[in-house]
């Protein structure tokens, strides 16, 4: 205790302080017993009437106030669904345009032979303006993973969209050349189906 505060002692029967101690402990208005006493206390002292719990509030302004509130957040909703749909159909349009380009470079014919067909050499290796010449004959995932970075397109994109076609487009598989080794993923457009 500070020298600024002072002490006062109370002495009440063990029912009435059993019933204040229960009062403060119910209430979050009240910190402890001693808040609720020094609460009591400085209402009589400002001699504000009893009102038995209930109290007149004009509750006008909270209204307006809860109005304005709800009307902001209804505007904060519409510009995230706004900011939503734009970055929605960017995204979408990204994915039209990879999906677009994958289609367009992959060969069609006959499974086998596609697969039997290999590149002469590995992407890093193999000179700029052939590579769509290779993916276009062996539908080398890697040769044409390499065109699509050139076009700024990253790998996670490129393989989300590989999986994407050959779960989605009939006709359009993605498999590797030698299943067994696990490399030389290819995408091709088999014969016979329009994409």
């Amino acid at each position: 205790m500070t020298e600024s505060e002072g002490y006062i002692g109370i002495k009440v029967n063990p029912d009435t302080k059993t019933r204040w101690q229960t009062a403060a402990e119910e209430n979050p208005e009240y910190r402890s017993l001693t808040h609720l006493i020094a609460v009591a206390v400085e209402a009589e002292l400002g001699e504000q009437p009893d009102t038995g719990g209930e109290v007149d509030v004009d509750m006008n302004g909270v209204h307006e106030r809860l109005d304005s509130i709800r009307d902001e957040m209804r505007e904060m909703g519409d510009t995230i669904d706004e900011t939503y749909m734009l970055a929605r159909n960017e995204e979408m349009a990204d994915y039209t345009e990879l999906k677009g380009l994958v289609q367009d470079l992959i060969p069609t014919g006959d499974r086998e032979e596609i697969l039997r067909r290999t590149p002469e050499k590995p992407p890093m290796e193999t000179p700029e303006d052939e590579l769509e010449d290779v993916v276009g004959r062996t539908g080398s995932a890697s040769h044409l993973a390499r065109i699509l970075q050139n076009e700024g397109y990253t790998p996670i994109e490129i393989k989300g969209i590989i999986e994407q076609l050959a779960d989605d487009v009939k006709g359009i598989e993605a498999t590797f050349a030698r299943p067994q080794e696990q490399s030389d993923k290819r995408i091709y457009r088999v014969e016979g189906y329009d994409g």
